[in-house]
């Protein structure tokens, strides 16, 4: 499309809507999420917004379900539904709207981030503008509107090449993917454009997609087990996200002529918000557990301990790209959403602390919240929840318990396989060093013993999250790991990482080293591990021998 062209974006216009159920064999997370897919027509343009959702295995999808691995390599990830590329082959094979699209040249695909971008610089009263390359060093703004993405949402697509931060032109001409489908790629922290304006068009697509979505969020949000509020308020929700879109509505035109210069994928902004440095690793407790760990901005670490290698955060144009291992837990808050809906014995999640904390441990229970099968390290579609351990002396109270001992264990998991593959890193790194010289390696061993190296040990786990407010979680997950747990006093870490982003790349700091210095604040609450390792350890045997229970049942 030609940049002569000054198209207008029509109302949002649903092409499918869907409810497609994953497991964790089709789709790497074990809870039901609703699916949606929307087009735009930007002067016959079919532009294509992915929003999360499970889609079902593509055809040619499932011809690369045998050899999962085939593009980790490349990309980091393995081959699943989960991730946006094998979204894109559904809707490719299962949309019509969307096949038309692509045979007449006039489809494009985009993550939430992308689509937002879009809408700011403009994109209802202009074309959409965007070649599938990677983003130039050059420090002039892109001209709006802009159809671009940063490295980090990039990442989680399975189509970037994690060295080069470009798309993989093999790996999208496997899948049969045109990279002119997809949006510049662009670093975490510069200018991609201005807020437009007018933007009547712009600003009303975005505010009918918070009214669809903010009853959800909240639900999610009130499920993770530890926030206040009532989220089955039907009537409160509704209001609330017809005044939330009002304020986006009036927010985009008030905000017009103001730089857009950061984006980052949540889990890297809470990173970021996190100020975690290489060596450094956070964890977001919600309805699941994110864990992420920097490595390093040489090159990515593969794992192999079943993690995924991903984008950290890249904070300039011409900056390096620092590298993260990632690892997710399915049931972290929504376990305890199970323990209120699903065997009544708290009424509220607030209340779980409380229960828990009148036992001293769980009395030999053990439970295994495998609802859905377990995600890292294990990766075990066929598992299911279990509890063992049950006396007549079990309670509420001790179940409660284990509950929050499961998500203390499965967290402890993650750390373990990243310190595994970390630790792998760095005989590679003394090997190559041995080959060349020995006082080479020598060396290099010195080097990467020190603090800021990619392959030191973990010293503390940073957490964020809902679910990391519950004190008594916290002290369980410093006991298990042996490490002190840090919960910041600004608990909106992917806000202040996102406003970190943006700072630097419209120049208000001085360099990115300042993001991670200024305005720390308060002190973070630190808990620090008490209970003795030898316990730990063996009641680390007994959780393993309980997950392995749990294997093979699935119906």
């Amino acid at each position: 499309m030609g940049q002569e062209d000054r198209p207008s974006l029509t109302p949002l216009d649903r092409v499918e809507r869907r409810e497609d159920g994953g497991d964790l064999r089709e789709g790497g997370k074990g809870a039901r999420r609703e699916g949606k897919a929307f087009s735009v027509s930007v002067s016959g343009f079919l532009f294509l917004l992915l929003r999360p959702f499970f889609a079902q295995k593509s055809e040619k999808t499932k011809l690369f379900f045998s050899q999962q691995d085939c593009f980790r390599a490349v990309t980091g990830l393995p081959v699943s539904p989960y991730f946006s590329a094998y979204k894109m082959l559904w809707l490719l094979e299962n949309v019509p709207a969307v096949k038309k699209a692509a045979e007449e040249g006039r489809l494009a695909f985009g993550t939430v981030d992308s689509w937002l971008i879009f809408h700011l610089t403009g994109g209802s009263n202009s074309n959409r503008k965007g070649d599938g390359s990677s983003c130039s060093s050059s420090s002039t703004p892109p001209a709006s509107p802009t159809f671009v993405t940063d490295v980090t949402n990039a990442s989680r697509t399975g189509l970037l090449c994690l060295k080069t931060r470009a798309w993989h032109l093999e790996t999208c001409g496997k899948l049969g993917i045109d990279v002119a489908w997809l949006a510049r790629i662009a670093s975490s922290a510069e200018v991609y454009g201005k807020v437009a304006a007018p933007l009547s068009s712009s600003s009303e697509n975005i505010a009918e997609m918070v009214r669809d979505k903010a009853s959800l969020y909240r639900t999610c949000s009130g499920e993770s087990g530890f926030v206040s509020g009532n989220p089955s308020s039907t009537s409160g929700n509704n209001k609330s996200s017809s005044d939330e879109a009002t304020v986006v509505s009036w927010s985009c035109r008030s905000l017009a002529g103001v730089p857009i210069s950061g984006c980052l994928g949540d889990q890297q902004a809470a990173l970021l918000g996190q100020r975690c440095r290489v060596g450094e690793a956070k964890a977001t407790y919600g309805t699941g557990a994110f864990v992420l760990l920097v490595t390093g901005s040489e090159a990515p670490v593969p794992s192999s301990s079943g993690l995924l290698t991903t984008a950290a955060y890249q904070l300039g144009a011409d900056a390096p790209l620092f590298y993260a291992l990632e690892g997710a837990v399915a049931v972290a808050g929504a376990g305890v959403s199970w323990l209120r809906d699903g065997f009544g014995i708290i009424e509220r999640p607030q209340e779980v602390e409380e229960l828990a904390r009148s036992v001293e441990d769980s009395c030999g229970v053990v439970l295994v919240p495998a609802f859905a099968g377990l995600l890292a390290p294990r990766w075990r579609a066929d598992a299911r929840g279990v509890i063992v351990g049950l006396t007549s002396a079990t309670t509420k109270a001790h179940l409660a318990r284990a509950m929050l001992d499961a998500i203390g264990w499965q967290t402890k998991e993650v750390v373990e396989a990243m310190a595994l593959d970390r630790s792998s890193a760095m005989g590679s790194k003394a090997e190559k060093g041995a080959a060349a010289a020995s006082s080479a390696a020598e060396e290099e061993s010195k080097t990467n013993s020190s603090p800021s190296s990619s392959v030191a040990a973990i010293s503390r786990l940073r957490v964020d999250g809902g679910a990391s407010r519950n004190d008594l979680l916290m002290e369980i997950q410093a006991d298990l790991l042996g490490l002190p747990v840090e919960r910041p006093a600004h608990g909106e870490t992917t806000s202040l990482g996102a406003a970190l982003a943006a700072g630097v790349g419209a120049g208000v700091f001085s360099s990115a080293e300042e993001a991670f210095t200024v305005g720390v604040g308060a002190a973070p609450s630190v808990f620090l591990p008490k209970a003795k390792r030898e316990d730990v350890a063996r009641a680390y045997e007994k959780w393993n021998d309980a997950v392995e229970r749990s294997y093979g049942l699935a119906g």
